[in-house]
């Protein structure tokens, strides 16, 4: 019935730009709902004659909204109603703003979509949006066509819609460029879902502090213009300290009103700041509250936070519900932890089968140490296959090296048990955990290299990885009689021979007067030739020389420029290391210092990844609670120092509250990691 009226045929009056934004704050469409401005939006499109808008001001006061547009559409075909009819028919009340696929009325929403985007653009951009869920590329290469067809007819809505997918490469070639002079034009002309979205792709190309701070203007800007999204934004800002300074008052403020608008995102990081009393006095109840909210809504970090606030009241089958949903919903941790209690049998009966799905898909997710305990869980069943594979996914995850992925999965590729073997490569990870301080990979990595007699005779051979890999054996003595001169005197060679790595090792020994005499200058030249040539760690070493001083006058901002250099090529040590540096120069540059500190903590390395929580131990941008959490994240990676801290933090009760038990067993186990610091203070 509805479907006959609609091909019948839309009337063709077109609908002002203002017309739109009262209808996406009415249905709050990722948009803020504020009466005041509402009522002047109203006002406004009766002046541009737009006739829906104006009955509907004379009638929202006694008229269910959706009923109203409903209504209207239905009786008259009216495309600005159609569209909120549309709305209503493709997503949930939970989360209104995103397309929901399961919704049961999703194929008649593309039905009156596709009706009213034969006379009006909006409808066309709706369209596309349902479009672009299809699996099918055909038609997700039509919904793009649809977007850039809106746009180039003026839609502010079709010109933002198609930039976010030119940013991130989404049915359609990356055009960075192109997409952000669309935003640009989109939030010129007021439209805030383009400031919002115009601010993120800025964060994404930023520089220097100044780039946060213009992000920071956007995102206000289209917070102001009434995009929640945009709130979120600032309050993060205002939260972490990026471009503003730390401000948990304005930043509870601003994920209020996002929280308030059905913005899931904002309710979880509102019932976080709750939950560990940020900016507010601890609210268990109220962050309780927001976390159910948020998981309602399908946010898969609200209803795995709820999950830890069940546990702590020893609901724990509770709990293990809303791991599942969290799982379900996205989150790899979610995924693991709920793994992990099924094969503990915590909460349920033991399942192994369901837990070794759920860390399957904690894996896919890239939850690297769901990988780890689906492939040992698999290796008990006798699923070897399954277990290669999901070690092999670990392994190549940020901290699959420290984790034992890559331990793993380089036995299996050794002994062959997954089906195929490789030796080549079984050695390369070995060797790759060896390093990271497994001494059991590295006992198998010596193994599989064969004796020093070999790698020098595959030295002599000119295979230059053999004479490194002999320098290091010399050089350490192990499973060898030490002797760092022959060490030198091999990666002399093969430096020679072009080998970068090896010609890092070399400065290396003249910095140390391993096998030679100290010389500092012919170091510097070593390292420089390596980096210039593109090996990462040449440019570290040259970074570290130039921020000790050694060999050459001591220079920060020398050695943090090679470090991030370093950085950029992928090397975690050197992230961690240009953080460090960054925040404890004067004046400390810390929007710089969490830049690198993150980027470094993204490609795997604990150090960097605690870099973050120090900037928030230090004045001004003190924030324990956040630096607790960090700490405590970290710790559970088997972070030797993050645990120490966290064990102080726990003690002192900084940032979270004073548990000497729990603090005495972090100690504890940080000291086995390795801490020494740690071991003297339980000592005392």
């Amino acid at each position: 019935m509805f479907g006959l009226i609609l091909t019948m045929g839309i009337g063709n009056a077109e609908v002002p730009e203002v017309a739109w934004e009262i209808l996406e704050r009415e249905m709050t469409q990722q948009s803020i709902r504020d009466t005041e401005i509402l009522n002047s939006l109203f006002s406004e499109t009766c002046r541009e004659k737009h006739k829906p808008s104006c009955q509907w001001q004379k009638k929202r006061k006694k008229n269910d909204i959706d009923s109203w547009v409903t209504e209207q559409c239905l009786s008259s075909s009216d495309p600005w109603a159609c569209v909120g009819y549309g709305w209503q028919l493709s997503q949930r009340s939970e989360a209104p703003g995103i397309p929901y696929r399961l919704a049961p009325d999703w194929d008649e929403a593309l039905t009156v979509f596709e009706n009213v985007c034969r006379v009006e653009p909006r409808g066309c951009v709706e369209l596309a949006r349902l479009e672009l869920g299809s699996p099918e590329v055909a038609v997700q290469t039509k919904a793009v066509e649809r977007l850039k067809g809106a746009c180039e007819q003026g839609n502010l809505e079709g010109c933002y819609s198609w930039a976010t997918l030119l940013a991130d490469g989404i049915a359609v070639e990356v055009n960075v460029p192109k997409a952000t002079e669309l935003l640009s034009t989109g939030c010129s002309e007021g439209h805030a879902k383009s400031c919002a979205s115009q601010a993120l792709l800025s964060m994404g190309t930023a520089q220097d502090a100044q780039g946060a701070v213009a992000a920071t203007r956007l995102y206000e800007r289209g917070c102001e213009l009434g995009s929640t999204e945009a709130c979120v934004g600032v309050a993060q800002h205002y939260e972490q300290g990026i471009g503003v300074e730390i401000d948990f008052t304005k930043s509870l403020q601003f994920y209020g009103l996002a929280c308030e608008n059905y913005h899931a995102e904002a309710c979880d990081k509102l019932g976080l700041m709750y939950s560990e009393g940020r900016g507010v006095e601890t609210d268990l109840e109220t962050a309780a509250m927001l976390f159910t909210q948020s998981c309602a809504a399908e946010n898969p970090f609200a209803c795995y936070n709820m999950a830890a606030l069940q546990e702590q009241r020893q609901l724990i089958p509770e709990a293990l519900s809303l791991l599942s949903q969290s799982c379900a919903f996205g989150s790899g941790r979610g995924c693991f932890t709920y793994g992990l209690w099924l094969e503990q049998g915590k909460g349920t009966d033991i399942n192994l089968d369901t837990a070794l799905n759920a860390y399957g898909k904690g894996c896919d997710l890239e939850y690297s140490q769901s990988c780890v305990n689906g492939g040992i869980l698999a290796y008990r069943a006798g699923r070897m296959a399954q277990a290669m594979s999901l070690y092999q996914n670990g392994c190549q995850l940020g901290g699959g090296i420290a984790n034992g992925a890559c331990a793993s999965y380089a036995m299996m590729m050794e002994t062959g048990e997954g089906g195929l073997q490789d030796l080549d490569l079984a050695r390369d990870l070995y060797q790759k955990a060896c390093m990271a301080g497994d001494t059991n990979a590295c006992t198998r990595f010596y193994r599989l290299q064969g004796s020093i007699d070999d790698l020098i005779q595959r030295c002599n051979q000119g295979r230059n990885q053999a004479c490194y890999d002999a320098a290091q054996r010399l050089e350490t003595g192990r499973m060898v009689l030490q002797n760092q001169t022959q060490a030198f005197q091999l990666v002399s060679q093969s430096c020679g021979d072009g080998h970068n790595l090896s010609c890092v090792k070399q400065a290396y020994y003249y910095l140390q007067g391993l096998g030679t005499d100290i010389d500092a200058a012919k170091a510097l030249a070593l390292n420089k030739r390596a980096c210039e040539a593109g090996e990462a760690k040449g440019c570290h070493s040259m970074g570290l020389m130039y921020a000790e001083g050694r060999g050459v006058e001591q220079n920060l901002s020398v050695a943090v420029k090679m470090l991030a250099q370093s950085c950029e090529l992928k090397e975690g040590a050197s992230c961690g290391a240009a953080a460090y540096l960054l925040r404890s120069q004067e004046p400390p540059d810390y929007e710089s210092s969490l830049t690198y500190a993150r980027k470094g903590c993204t490609i795997g390395n604990l150090d960097a990844c605690a870099q973050e929580a120090f900037v928030y131990t230090q004045s001004p941008r003190v924030n324990y609670p956040q630096a607790a959490k960090l700490f405590k994240d970290n710790c559970a990676r088997n972070h030797a120092k993050s645990c120490f801290n966290y064990a102080a933090m726990l003690h002192q009760g900084q940032g979270v509250t004073q548990n000497s038990d729990e603090a005495l067993r972090v100690m504890n186990h940080a000291c086995v990691l390795g801490d020494e610091g740690a071991c003297a203070v339980l000592a005392r």
